[in-house]
């Protein structure tokens, strides 16, 4: 994992620093290197303002969705998992270069999220399934069978698990404590 983090901050730069310079160089080609430069540079704060704003509009549209839907009684996964999408995807714009500017963009208009959305799930899920992925939820452990399997650490056995009970008058049925 910290072999792939680093060839990521060691390429992606790169790779930003030649779209950069590719640009640049076909910009000056005909306009002249004093305005390329200013164009060059415009459209990297052009694309980070752009970005940050529709970034901003998207994820209010998304935060609206998930509170409807919470006051609903349902879970927002899709909208949640869209969320963290838009989120990445206003980082990825506010960071310049153009290759980012793409990805971020294809994170936060609406059509391609969905699309991106699906996908992720479909991989998610695959590598859920395989085993690749395993998910620990509180003393449940699920693995590849997509079963629930008790956590195979014990519990401490001088741990007694109670729920509380007000005491009632006879005849009253006992209720938790709140």
């Amino acid at each position: 994992m910290l072999l792939i983090l680093f060839l990521l901050m060691t390429t992606i730069p790169i790779i930003e620093i030649y779209f950069i310079i590719q640009i640049h160089q076909s910009f000056a080609s005909f306009l002249g290197s004093g305005y390329a430069l200013l164009i060059t540079i415009g459209s990297i704060i052009l694309t980070g303002l752009i970005g940050a704003n529709l970034a901003r509009n998207q994820g209010f549209k998304v935060m609206g969705r998930i509170q409807e839907r919470m006051a609903q009684g349902q879970i927002p996964g899709n909208d949640m998992i869209e969320g963290l999408m838009i989120l990445v995807g206003g980082v990825l714009l506010m960071t310049p270069g153009y290759a980012t500017d793409l990805f971020g963009f294809a994170m936060i208009l609406p059509g391609s999220r969905s699309l991106l959305r699906l996908w992720f799930q479909k991989t998610l899920a695959a590598k859920v399934k395989n085993g690749s992925i395993r998910v620990n939820i509180g003393s449940v452990h699920f693995h590849s069978t997509s079963r629930p399997q008790p956590n195979p650490q014990p519990m401490d056995p001088n741990v007694i698990d109670v729920e509380p009970v007000s005491e009632s008058p006879p005849g009253n049925p006992r209720r938790p404590i709140n």
